[in-house]
């Protein structure tokens, strides 16, 4: 199954991103992208959404640049 975008109604082609694994910051992007987890939206390590979705300050850089 391909990797989509689980914005809804986004049908955009733009870089796909993982979802945070830092739960504050996984909250602030659940915002952004008007989503709650419920039984409808599980969250996996399949989960990405589009870049065009957030901002670069949204981006945290590690010391891996990852």
């Amino acid at each position: 199954m391909p990797d989509r975008c689980y914005v809804p109604l986004c049908c955009k082609s733009s870089y796909r991103v993982c979802l945070p694994s830092d739960a504050v910051r996984l909250k602030e992007w659940l915002v952004k992208i008007r989503r709650d987890v419920s039984p409808a939206f599980q969250i996996t390590e399949r989960t990405k959404i589009c870049s065009s979705h957030l901002k670069i300050t949204d981006f945290r850089v590690t010391l891996n640049g990852r």
